[in-house]
């Protein structure tokens, strides 16, 4: 919502311009641009409603989902970012159904999940594959400089140049037909792994099935008609039309008969009779299909390390890969010459949204050649490509760069934990005294280190802390009033997630792992009388993941008035407030962070997160502190710092009154429609809490705002410091605070300060969601007053997830 909406009258000045219209390539690309938007927003709101089939998926609760470009794992934030384009694909009618998002959703995380219990096993195997295509280099070269010499033909360069072998500046080079082979290789253990994934999220969503006597008829749909398609992409085909590899040389036949013949088989596979000699012939009891579908099955944790990616790989290397090889030579002997791999293919990069294993997008069409597209419409069927060496799909994301950054942040975790845990020796061996001191010191020096260099003058920062570590010290006893606010929601909190916890005892899931590890020497012989009557070994994890909070987010907005009326005692006492307020928040969330880990949750369900906007003059309003990402998890650390931040700017250095502004930029930041829906379902509780001596100068246009948040269902309060240093100088007390280091406001006011008019003014805007101080001591008191209705509002509720 924009503030020209609520402007009185037209700006005075030229007439406004028409818009230029158009051009049909404009209004193509706004469409398209409208389009993606549309379907990420879409594609979102699934991840939201979905979240806990997603965290079961990935394994791991802490993880957060955002839609983006493409398939990455950030893994510092601990954040998976999923395409948008099976989404954008299934709006325009591409796909069998919105399933398909999760399908290759699920598919990709299952990568990940691959990559997560076996990282030095999956990196030892691409290390492997690229010294296996080195050393094939010369074979390799020696068929094609032969077949080029009788042919008549130039040799391609870049079969002998240099390649990177990845996108990174000064990487490792390589020779062109060297990395050829290895991408090659590369295609056969991700075909083979995509089985193993793709059980291996059947296992989770039953209905995505495609073993142990189940297959799924989603996922024979997408693979049948979408990925392999029988005939064009996206008919649908009946099991009497087969599909037919043999477009493809024999490598990629092998690779491709084991992958589509076990997702879709009831529907036959066409390769080279000598591909299909091999496939059907006996390993032993078993055929070699057989086998590589028994490799391939995610087994049980109680099986150890037969369901890791270096097992299967291991026994690929042995029975399939040699044969692979001896195929590609062959092809290498009768195909054309192969074309230069482009920029990104088969690398695992996604770009815009292309690489991973789903639907073809538009990009696909516009990155073919004319000539590409006209000997493609002149083939039959018209789905094959020319090219013998083009693979069908590109191979999932998880290339060996991606290997290689999980383990290097692998390592940079275990290395923090580590020094986290020589950190917390350290403070065991203090006195509380020392370790106050300590821990104090650590946090300024983070301060001046993070924030030092962004002011004109780097002591700046050391002066901004000792000015809040004053305040801090005058507000203990008003933070610890303040905290009373959220003491009556923690205990509703713990009350509901106790009687929850209770009624889960009758019907949940043991955790078989820890009852062993507990009571299993009860069990021996001779012990097992000593087993307690009442065993408590449920899965406090599975407890967490099955239940809703509502609200989980709180939000407190804070609109803090800087201008220059607010010089001397008033501006400490926003100060002061300000400090109390922050670090009573804190308290809450480390106290809910403190309960979920009880219940073996690293990230609580529920977030409270605050906004400071600061306001004078029109053009000095600004958002001094945004609100953290939905992603991001509790950091103590990281949220004193940015308190510490924007308190630096709590400072009577703007010259008017004008709080619209502000109240824009909350307006700005509260999506009107989602935003409020989330507040009519209770998942959201969203506060604006203003403070100011009270005498805006843009009344009307403030009010037009203020009725605008509530009606979005927003919770609007004020504070109005009144005369603070009026008062003092009246008594002609002297001041009995401690003296410290202070930051001065020695700017003078913009404009006269009459008390009787500013409160007239503050009545009228706000009436009953405004309070007014007359004393730093009030504080506490007056904040209960003014949030104590709206505090019994506050229930949180526990739900059951769907």
């Amino acid at each position: 919502m924009k503030a020209e909406q609520f402007n009185q009258k037209e700006p005075a000045g030229e007439p406004v311009k028409e818009p230029t219209p158009l051009t049909p390539e404009e209004e193509k690309k706004l469409e398209k641009k409208k389009q993606i938007e549309r379907a990420k927003r879409q594609a979102q709101e699934y991840i939201d409603h979905n979240r806990n089939l997603f965290t079961t998926l990935a394994g791991d609760n802490t993880m957060s989902f955002k839609v983006g470009n493409g398939f990455q794992i950030d893994y510092e934030k601990g954040e998976i970012s999923l395409g948008y384009r099976d989404w954008l694909d299934n709006e325009a009618g591409a796909l069998p159904s919105t399933e398909s998002f999760l399908f290759g959703s699920g598919h990709e995380i299952g990568h990940l999940r691959d990559l997560m219990d076996d990282p030095e096993g999956l990196l030892r195997n691409f290390d492997r594959m690229i010294r296996v295509s080195k050393d094939n280099y010369p074979r390799a070269l020696d068929i094609l400089q032969k077949r080029a010499a009788s042919e008549g033909k130039p040799l391609p360069k870049w079969l002998t140049e240099d390649n990177p072998l990845d996108d990174k500046p000064n990487g490792e080079k390589i020779k062109g037909l060297a990395l050829f082979l290895y991408k090659k290789v590369h295609m056969l253990y991700n075909c083979l792994d995509d089985i193993n994934v793709n059980k291996r999220q059947g296992r989770v969503i039953p209905r995505f099935q495609i073993d142990q006597g189940k297959h799924s008829p989603v996922a024979n749909e997408i693979y049948r008609d979408y990925l392999f398609p029988a005939g064009e992409r996206g008919e649908k085909t009946d099991d009497s039309k087969p599909f037919s590899a043999l477009s493809h040389g024999k490598h990629a036949q092998l690779a491709y008969y084991f992958l589509r013949k076990r997702m879709v088989p009831n529907q036959d596979v066409l390769v080279d009779p000598g591909v299909k000699v091999f496939v059907d012939s006996k390993v032993g009891n078993k055929s070699m299909f057989e086998l590589v579908d028994e490799i391939t099955r995610p087994t049980l944790p109680q099986e150890k390390r037969q369901h890791i990616a270096s097992f299967r790989h291991a026994i690929i290397e042995k029975i399939v890969e040699p044969e692979f090889w001896r195929f590609l030579f062959d092809d290498l002997e009768k195909l054309p010459f192969p074309n230069k791999p482009k920029k990104g293919q088969d690398s695992g990069e996604e770009g815009d949204g292309e690489g991973s294993d789903s639907l073809p997008s538009d990009s696909d069409e516009k990155s073919k050649s004319d000539d590409d597209k006209k000997t493609e419409s002149d083939s039959e069927p018209k789905n094959e490509n020319d090219d013998p060496w083009k693979d069908i799909n590109e191979p999932s994301p998880i290339d060996r760069e991606a290997v290689k950054d999980f383990i290097r942040a692998k390592k940079d975790a275990e290395k923090k934990k580590r020094k986290e845990a020589y950190d917390a020796e350290r403070l065991k061996r203090m006195n509380p005294e020392e370790k106050a001191k300590y821990l104090q010191r650590k946090k300024d020096e983070m301060f001046a280190s993070e924030y030092g260099g962004k002011f004109k003058d780097p002591a700046f920062a050391d002066l901004v802390m000792a000015d809040y570590r004053y305040i801090q010290r005058q507000v203990e006893g008003y933070k610890k009033d303040i905290a009373k606010i959220w003491e009556e929601i923690l205990v509703n909190l713990k009350q509901e997630l106790e009687t929850e916890w209770h009624r889960y005892y009758s019907k949940g899931k043991l955790d078989i792992g820890h009852f062993v590890k507990k009571y299993g020497h009860l069990l021996q012989d001779g012990a097992i009388h000593e087993l307690p009557d009442e065993v408590i070994s449920y899965a406090k994890k599975g407890f967490i993941e099955k239940i809703k909070f509502k609200p989980d987010e709180i939000r407190f907005r804070f609109l803090i008035d800087i201008s220059g009326s607010m010089i001397g005692d008033n501006i400490e006492a926003v100060k002061a407030l300000y400090v109390a307020f922050m670090e009573s928040l804190a308290e809450f969330e480390r106290g809910i962070d403190k309960l979920f880990k009880s219940f073996k949750c690293k990230k609580p369900p529920i977030r409270i997160n605050t906004q400071v906007i600061v306001w004078g003059d029109a053009k000095d309003a600004k958002i001094v502190k945004p609100f953290k990402s939905p992603e991001s998890g509790v950091d103590p650390q990281r949220d004193f710092l940015d308190t510490v931040a924007a308190f630096s700017y709590v400072n009577a250095d703007s010259g008017g009154t004008e709080d619209a502004p502000a109240l824009q930029l909350v307006m700005d930041s509260f999506d009107e429609q989602k935003d409020s829906e989330r507040v009519e379902k209770g998942e959201l509780i969203d506060v604006g809490f203003e403070l100011t001596d009270g005498g805006t100068q843009t009344l009307q246009q403030s009010r037009n705002y203020l009725e605008k948040l509530k009606s979005m269902n927003m919770i609007m309060k004020a504070l109005q410091i009144v005369t603070i240093e009026e008062q003092k100088q009246a008594s002609n007390e002297p001041d009995e605070e401690e003296s410290g280091p202070r930051i001065k406001d020695d700017k003078p006011k913009d404009r006269p300060f009459d008390p009787v008019e500013d409160s007239e003014k503050f009545q009228r805007l706000w009436g009953e969601d405004g309070r007014q101080i007359f004393s730093v001591a009030e504080l506490g008191e007056t904040v209960l007053a003014l949030f104590r209705e709206e505090i019994k509002k506050i229930k949180l509720k526990i739900e059951k997830q769907q």
